[in-house]
């Protein structure tokens, strides 16, 4: 974890809007993510990552399948997974979405 997010970590926890989330093979962390709860309908996917020594188990997607399954619980509309066009994301259904930025800076 980064120096900015392990001091913003603290803060984002109090105020409800960071979720990590472990997968557990026996004793062993086989997946993990960090998310945000960025309002009432949307799951923002951070950073993730699984051990290899399990990956014929697939936990990284056995993870994001809880994850799923507790957004619809929870009344979510929306998982995002954010940058990157990697093709896991595809395989959950994601959809390429155009962001923009627009800059004011004073004349």
């Amino acid at each position: 974890m980064g120096a900015c997010l392990r001091a913003a970590a603290p803060g984002l926890h109090a105020a409800g809007a960071l979720l990590v989330a472990e997968l557990h093979i026996g004793p062993d962390v086989a997946a993990a993510c960090i998310a945000f709860l960025a309002s009432p309908d949307r799951l923002l996917l951070y950073l993730g990552g699984f051990d290899p020594a399990y990956a014929t188990c697939s936990p990284g997607s056995l993870l994001l399948d809880a994850l799923a399954r507790r957004c619809l619980g929870e009344d979510r509309r929306e998982i995002h997974f954010l940058r990157g066009r990697e093709a896991y994301k595809y395989g959950w259904g994601a959809v390429d979405r155009h962001n923009a930025t627009r800059s004011f800076v004073p004349a």
